[in-house]
């Protein structure tokens, strides 16, 4: 990632692990506004801030459901390692500084035993996932059954019943 700008330090080379989390209050800082009340317990970190410190280790953490996906998925990057756990499934484990291409999972390699426990205890002090899991896929039924149903969510073709984006923005 570049960043440029006031406060910003030019010619560093940070390595410090970063989120999508971090633009919401790399935002704030860069326009001097305060956060409101219901989102100062967000996650983040500006990106700003972060670049004018010395490199830390920080563990950065992503999730994902899809309706269509046959299970939630977690990932955790710390320090050289990116840990993907897959509810009911095997999760996988990289070493991006010898892979940053992440072809070689390491997850069942006892050499990597160590860092496979320590990966996972650091997701599950963030969340369950198995919880979490239950609870998105919980939600999604939820919503299936309040448009009335998968045929007829479907019949409805590819807007789903969802709001369309006003003329003016419609390519």
């Amino acid at each position: 990632m570049l960043l440029a700008g006031p406060g910003v330090p030019q010619g560093k080379v940070c390595l410090t692990n970063v989120s999508l989390v971090d633009i919401f209050p790399t935002v704030l800082e860069s326009v001097r506004a305060a956060p409101a009340p219901e989102d100062a317990l967000l996650p983040g970190r500006s990106l700003v801030k972060t670049a004018r410190e010395p490199d830390a280790e920080r563990a950065v953490f992503s999730e994902y459901h899809d309706i269509y996906s046959p299970t939630a998925s977690f990932m955790l990057r710390r320090e050289r390692h990116k840990y993907v756990h897959y509810v009911g499934e095997v999760p996988q484990l990289f070493d991006l500084e010898l892979d940053p291409g992440e072809r070689d999972d390491l997850a069942q390699d006892p050499r990597y035993a160590a860092a496979l426990a320590s990966c996972r205890a650091s997701l599950y002090a963030i969340c369950d996932p198995e919880e979490v899991n239950r609870r998105a896929r919980a939600d999604q039924q939820q919503r299936i059954e309040e448009g009335g149903g998968v045929e007829v969510i479907a019949s409805r073709g590819s807007g789903g019943g969802f709001s369309r984006a006003p003329e003016a923005f419609r390519g």
